[in-house]
């Protein structure tokens, strides 16, 4: 009898421990088997470990479009009718393909387990968690959703000096946003305010992939959609983003433009009146009005002699009776000056009063003035640099290489 007891209690224990190891998948994940004070032998305990599944499950894939995909199988490769599927660029279930949607990044695959936790499925760059899907047990029928992540589009409320101005104010959008005009930015655009000016619309602008800056309208109480987006798909690559201006329009006044310079042998003399904002940049009307080359544009004068400057704001007494304004302009030669300070020629303008002289600086604008040499001013260029008599604009090369000479 006592025998019989002992083997009946041997056989309970090998039952008792075979039981614990079937929670840890029968030790199949461990490499060296059971004893009985160890669990498994590879280091992980029977409370680690849990039991894998790689039967056959239907996961009903609910899509955004609100179609249902099904797809069922079992989960281990190789087999007859596997769940799995590798479409070349991600691994996948089934004919399920990761679908594109405008305003949103792929975030996963996700399913609510037994205990009410999410559980990913696939991740968002196309990989199967194995982990979680082999938790799920056989014959079983999931409900498997698609995540999706707003993506955030950022618009640059700014005043017509753009980015690089003192005010601006940050908004992001996503699809389905409200754009509205917040205390905020009508702050930023109520720094432009002016007497003289009247707010009439928005403009948004960018820099396009090709560096050319595009304009388009733009209005507030309307919700952030698709074609709002298209417009960020153009964006050149980087910081830039696109950028929202107010527009103004400056009441306007009057101004009697004169141009005069000599062609050839005669004196074309031009008189323009013309209707402009007060605060208008009028430089353009120089070249539409004077078609003469090489000739650079210096400024409006109020006089002929070239001593006063316009004023920047023309006054507001000027709306019916036009403000004289005198054209400062030089024709210019192209010619090289060497410093010679080691660096060589450089080129250059020589202008036709002979006391102009610019060289080009390094982003290819005529900036730089001939300086100073061991405290002797500046008084004119040479063909020799030993020579101190100066060559006058008629004299002057074109492309030849001046001195400078002092005295």
């Amino acid at each position: 009898m006592r025998k019989i007891i002992t083997w009946i209690l041997i056989i309970i224990g090998v039952m008792w421990f075979f039981g614990g190891c079937d929670s840890c998948g029968g030790c199949d994940d461990c490499s060296g088997g059971c004893d009985l004070t160890r669990g498994c032998d590879s280091g992980c305990s029977v409370d680690s470990c849990e039991k894998e599944y790689k039967g056959e499950i239907t996961m009903n894939i609910h899509r955004n479009d609100g179609s249902v995909l099904v797809v069922k199988g079992n989960r281990e490769y190789g087999k007859k009718n596997t769940i799995f599927n590798n479409s070349g660029d991600y691994e996948t279930f089934g004919n399920y393909t990761i679908p594109e949607r405008v305003g949103y990044n792929f975030g996963g695959l996700e399913y609510t387990d037994v205990n009410g936790y999410s559980r990913t499925l696939l991740s968002n760059s196309g990989y199967i968690n194995y982990e979680n899907l082999w938790k799920i047990k056989d014959k079983s029928t999931i409900e498997v959703y698609e995540r999706w992540n707003a993506i955030y589009y950022r618009v640059s409320y700014v005043t017509s000096a753009g980015q690089f101005g003192s005010y601006r104010q940050d908004a992001d959008y996503c699809m389905g946003s409200q754009i509205v005009l917040d205390s905020n930015i009508q702050e930023v655009f109520n720094s432009e305010s002016h007497p003289r000016k009247t707010q009439v619309g928005y403009t948004a602008y960018f820099e396009n992939n090709n560096g050319d800056t595009v304009e388009l309208p733009w209005t507030f109480d309307q919700t952030f959609n698709e074609s709002h987006i298209e417009y960020f798909k153009n964006v050149k690559y980087g910081d830039k983003k696109i950028f929202v201006k107010a527009n103004w329009v400056s009441d306007t006044v009057q101004v009697k433009l004169h141009f005069k310079y000599k062609d050839g042998n005669d004196i074309d003399e031009i008189e323009q009146t013309l209707t402009v904002g007060y605060d208008e940049d009028l430089t353009k009307y120089f070249e539409e009005y004077v078609d003469a080359p090489k000739r650079q544009f210096f400024g409006w004068y109020l006089d002929e002699a070239f001593e006063a400057s316009a004023p920047r704001e023309i006054s507001a007494s000027h709306a019916n009776t036009p403000l004289v304004l005198y054209a400062k302009h030089l024709e210019f030669k192209e010619i090289y000056i060497d410093l010679q300070d080691g660096n060589g020629p450089r080129l250059a303008r020589a202008y036709e009063d002979n006391e102009t002289f610019l060289i080009q600086d390094s982003k290819g604008a005529y900036t730089i003035q001939i300086p100073e040499k061991s405290g002797k001013l500046f008084y004119g260029l040479s063909l020799n640099p030993q020579e101190e008599e100066r060559t006058l604009y008629v004299d002057i090369i074109e492309s030849g290489t001046y001195y400078p000479t002092y005295n």
